[in-house]
């Protein structure tokens, strides 16, 4: 087999990002990629021969733009450390720009929800969780903040929560500002962490 093009392999992983945030994992097909791609018919099965292998690949492409999609934010990630500050930068990962942050949750969520049935998807997935975790953990210590595996798996379980919530049909078009939302949550899981009283000034 031929070197495979690196380029034209992340442009088919985006592709097939955008097939299943659309149509959800049963119109994941390398066919409907290539469409979507405008490449030759055939050329995403060159490149990821079997549907796990585009599964696969779909996964490790979300987790590279998780970290593309933080890399622009302002002061990260020292900006995640503080309830006020965190609220902002969380923000922007659930939200994205413009129809990015939508494409990206749903593709996320399709994802964990393959991994049930696709052990495969699952080490992917775990890896960038616990990345996450560690990052948020690190922002922590560094602030003086709860950073206890409870706490941080906490707050872990409402971004989720609040990632689905916000794709719901009925919240679509709503004006609330998440930031809002999720810096009142943030700072009470902080505040009710195990041997926490208050919180540090930010600054």
């Amino acid at each position: 087999m031929p070197p495979q093009n690196e380029a034209r392999k992340k442009h088919l992983a985006d592709a097939a990002i955008d097939v299943l945030a659309r149509d959800g994992g049963h119109g994941l097909t390398h066919r409907t990629v290539d469409k979507h791609a405008a490449v030759p018919t055939g050329t995403t099965s060159n490149y990821f021969r079997t549907r796990d292998a585009l599964w696969v690949a779909v996964a490790n492409r979300v987790a590279e733009r998780h970290w593309e999609i933080i890399s622009t934010i302002e002061g990260f990630p020292e900006k995640m450390a503080s309830p006020d500050e965190a609220s902002e930068a969380i923000g922007l990962m659930l939200t994205g720009v413009e129809d990015e942050g939508r494409i990206f949750n749903l593709a996320m969520l399709e994802l964990n929800l393959e991994a049930i049935r696709r052990p495969g998807l699952r080490p992917t997935l775990h890896e960038l969780n616990e990345l996450v975790t560690r990052q948020m953990g690190l922002n922590h210590r560094l602030q003086g903040l709860p950073a206890d595996r409870e706490t941080l798996d906490m707050i872990g379980i409402f971004l989720r929560g609040l990632q689905l919530s916000m794709l719901m049909p009925w919240n679509l078009g709503q004006t609330y500002d998440p930031s809002k939302l999720i810096e009142r949550a943030y700072g009470a899981m902080l505040t009710s962490a195990p041997g926490q009283t208050e919180l540090p000034e930010s600054g």
